[in-house]
C-alpha cells in the first residue's frame, strides 16, 4: 500500500495521525476533500521522497544541500497543514 512513500513521509504521516498506525484493506476517497487530501499527499511524498534520496546522495559539503532541505520542510509543513483543509470542498476546486 505504501510502497512508493518514503520513510520520512510515512513516519511524519503517522506522527500527523493522517494515516492508521495498522495498514489496512485502502478504501477510495469518497468526497471531494478526501480525493483532494489524498491527490495532495501523493504529489507531497514524491516531493519529500525525491528530497530524501537527494540527501543521501548529495556531498555534505555541496552548496545545494540547503535547498533540497528547505524544499523537503515545505513539503512536511504542506503535510502538516493537510488536517485543516475546510471540511467542504467546491466542486470547482477538485
Amino acid at each position: 500500500m505504501f510502497s512508493c512513500i518514503s520513510g520520512i513521509a510515512l513516519r511524519y504521516w503517522l506522527r500527523l495521525g493522517l494515516v492508521a498506525d495498522r495498514m489496512t484493506e485502502p478504501t477510495p476517497p469518497e468526497t471531494p476533500r478526501e480525493r483532494l487530501v489524498h491527490e495532495f499527499k501523493n504529489h507531497l511524498s514524491i516531493i519529500v521522497g525525491f528530497c530524501e534520496v537527494l540527501l543521501r546522495e548529495l556531498p555534505e559539503n555541496d552548496v545545494k544541500r540547503a535547498d533540497v532541505a528547505e524544499i523537503q520542510r515545505a513539503a512536511l509543513a504542506a503535510l502538516a497543514l493537510l488536517p485543516q483543509l475546510p471540511g467542504r470542498v467546491a466542486a470547482a476546486d477538485v
